[in-house]
Parts: structure tokens; sequence; C-alpha cells
């Protein structure tokens, strides 16, 4: 769901979002950080992220990026987690923790004159926590729940095994760790997080307070500057597209849920605009939109809008579809021809400064939040190509890439009936 509107507004980004970079601590750790939009802004958020997300896991590992998200900020050797989140509270700071498929992220949200205590506090995170046994079997319940929780969510659940379907292992690893997860104790989670928790695989993200600062808090914790270093952080696997796969979850739903997904330009921009271009969905709340899966929704009264997700090697564009049972596999093959008629006509160039506009607008408000930042200095900490040029595209390009992508089969993945769920060879691939 991308937007943008002109110069003039990719221009006010460019500049709200100014950032610098460095390294500290002595070694490898990465510092990036951003001041705030606002000179009289009281508060800050800094975040420990770690290069260790589920696409890192092995058959042995497989779940503990899940683990080690949700071993934030418990007990470590200078403090309990008791004691952690009272002072949190007194100092009205809010902790959380978050994870990708390519990283583990702890944050804190605080006043600016904390942020030292709390890089700190993220420092007995990355590198003296305890992993004792009897908080694993607490965080175990959480990560069950939690599990069970996104296998229930239909989006969640098809986007989730379309990245299976896709890639296979490494990207297509679950965010969640499954049942037959083989982390049974404290001390594989404490073996994962001490082979991610080292320099090179490190970043310190802040936002609200400048690089230069941070920097210097950063260099004189004694928790950062005893992390090991290494000779490079190790590369992931290259991701390798598997087109012409399917996954189906058997599930009992008055709605069927389905997902396409084609391997995505190697360009973010370029990936951004195509979703847009099919229609990621209505602009107003009772509008149906000008897209062409806006028009396809309507008329088949079906719920029909396109993605696009953007990984640090490769990437994904397609479409999801919610529809009645007994009529997804129609509607799905009227979606096949609708994207196949679009990419065979001539785009006009209302058609894409239209698509360019809403990625552009979108790219506006993320860099406007304190979220949309972080997530973009990690991109950049970690050498992730940005969705920026924009500029660049033209007509000939995108319908190119439009064309390119149909070239090859999707991967499918499905949430309802599984005697529902179309085979790719009966909707027009």
């Amino acid at each position: 769901m991308m937007r943008i509107a002109g110069n003039a507004v990719a221009k006010s980004v460019k500049g709200a979002t100014a950032r610098s970079f460095a390294t500290a601590a002595g070694n490898d750790v990465k510092v990036a950080a951003t001041e705030s939009h606002h000179d009289d802004s009281l508060t800050a958020t800094v975040s420990l992220v770690v290069n260790a997300g589920s696409r890192f896991e092995t058959v042995e590992t497989t779940g503990a990026a899940h683990f080690l998200k949700n071993w934030a900020f418990r007990n470590t050797v200078p403090r309990t987690s008791f004691r952690t989140i009272r002072e949190a509270e007194l100092q009205g700071a809010t902790l959380y923790s978050e994870a990708t498929r390519e990283h583990i992220i702890y944050t804190v949200e605080c006043f600016k004159q904390d942020v030292p205590f709390f890089v700190e506090v993220l420092g007995d995170v990355a590198t003296a926590t305890k992993y004792a046994q009897h908080e694993f079997d607490q965080i175990a319940k959480q990560v069950h729940i939690e599990s069970a929780s996104a296998r229930a969510s239909p989006v969640l659940r098809v986007i989730d095994d379309l990245h299976s379907a896709a890639f296979r292992s490494g990207l297509g690893n679950s965010l969640y760790a499954p049942p037959s997860s083989p982390i049974a104790n404290s001390e594989q989670v404490k073996a994962y997080a001490e082979s991610a928790f080292t320099a090179p695989r490190v970043a310190i993200i802040g936002t609200g307070i400048g690089a230069q600062a941070l920097t210097s808090i950063v260099s004189s914790s004694s928790a950062f500057s005893s992390l090991a270093s290494a000779a490079s952080a190790p590369a992931p696997s290259p991701a390798k597209f598997f087109g012409g796969q399917s996954k189906h979850a058997d599930v009992a739903s008055s709605v069927f849920h389905y997902a396409l997904g084609f391997e995505a330009p190697r360009d973010p921009a370029t990936a951004k605009v195509l979703a847009e271009l099919l229609g990621t969905g209505p602009r107003t709340k009772w509008g149906q939109g000008l897209s062409p899966l806006a028009q396809l929704s309507s008329k088949v009264g079906a719920q029909i809008e396109a993605f696009s997700i953007t990984h640090s090697d490769t990437g994904l564009v397609g479409v999801i579809i919610a529809a009645p049972a007994e009529k997804i596999t129609d509607v799905a093959k009227q979606t096949v021809e609708e994207i196949k008629k679009f990419a065979s006509g001539t785009l006009s160039e209302s058609e894409l400064q239209r698509a360019v506009a809403s990625a552009r607008l979108q790219l506006a408000i993320e860099s406007e939040s304190r979220s949309g930042v972080r997530h973009a200095l990690i991109r950049e900490s970690f050498s992730q190509k940005a969705a920026t040029n924009f500029d660049a595209l033209n007509t000939q390009s995108v319908s190119q890439a439009l064309g390119s992508l149909l070239k090859s089969k999707p991967s499918a993945a499905s949430f309802g009936n599984a005697l529902a769920a179309p085979y790719l060879d009966t909707i027009g691939f």
C-alpha cells in the first residue's frame, strides 16, 4: 500500500529523514540516528538490532529467533527483570521487541535525557542475559500463543506460507516458532544468541537523537565494547525463488484467502509501483478505486489487493484474494486474466503517475513516523536498498517489469477448505 505526490514531497521527505551513520565501541557495532522533526521534542527511541531473524535459522534452530525476540528485557547479570521494568516505569519509558525475517529488534521509547541509561540496559540485553530455564518455560508459553494466533490469522498465515512456498528455506522460514520447533530449553536459545550477538551483526538505531551524541554514548558503553568481533558478519544463503509451488492451510473458514506471489524486481521502487498499478486497496472508505484490481473487486464481490514485500536481496509482488470458498477459483482466474490483460496493454502516463504518487505518499507517511524512520535506518545500516528512485521510472521500464513478472510461474498459498484451493494450472499458469 504505497503512494507519493510530486517532487516537492520527495524533497521534503529527503530533508526530513537525513541521517548519519558511524561505528562505535572500537569494533564493528553500527550506529545510525536521526534528529527529531521537531527541535523541541523531548523524547527519543533507541533500538538494539541484531541481524539474526528467522532467515538465519537452520533445521536445528527452527524457531530460535522467535524465542530470542521474546527474551527481551529478562534477567541479566546486573539487573533482574523486575528491576528493569520498575526503572523503566519510574522514567516513563516503554520497552518492546519485534522480529522480521532478517532482524530482531529491541526498542526503548524514553525521554532524551534517559538515553544513556537505556543504552546500558540494551547493552546488558546483548551481553549479559542469563537465559535461565525457568524463564524459558514462561517464554515458551508466550511463543506458543503468538504462533497459534498467527496461524489463525488468514492474512498473516498466507503471507508466511507464501514465503515458505516461494523460498523454501532462509526467507521461507516462518516468523513464528512451529509446533515442531526443536527449541526445548534455554541453552539452545543462549547458543543462538551467542552466535548472533557479535559486533558486525549489531546496530544501535536512534530517533530523536543525533548520531554524534548516540555514537559517544555507545562508545562509552562497556557492554558494547565487549561484544565479540568477527572477520565479517555471516551472510545468509542467497534467496532463490521457486515458482509454481503451493502451500495450503486446511482451515474451516467462511471466507477463503488465496495469495499469489511473483519474484519482485531488484529495484524496490519498481516493485512498489507495480503493486500500486494493480491496486493495493481503496483510498476512501466507500470508494472502489481506479486500479484494475479495485474495479474487479467491485465486479465479482470479493476483496482483491496487490502487495509488495522487500527483503535485502529479493522480494515478492503479488495479490491476496478474499472470497467465499465456492467462488475462489473463479475469482482467482479472473484476477489472473485481469493482470495479464493490463500487462498486455499500453501503460499510460496518467496510470504511472497515479501509481508513483501513491507509492511516494506512503513512503512520506512512513518517513514521518518513528517506526518508519527506525526501519529505514535499519535497512540502510545493513546495506539494504531502499525504494526511493521513483524519478527514474517511466512507462517503458515499468511495462517491461510487469511483463517480466508474468513470464514465470508464481508461488501460491491459501487459508480455507483445502478442497476449494485453486491449482495454478486452473487459473492461467
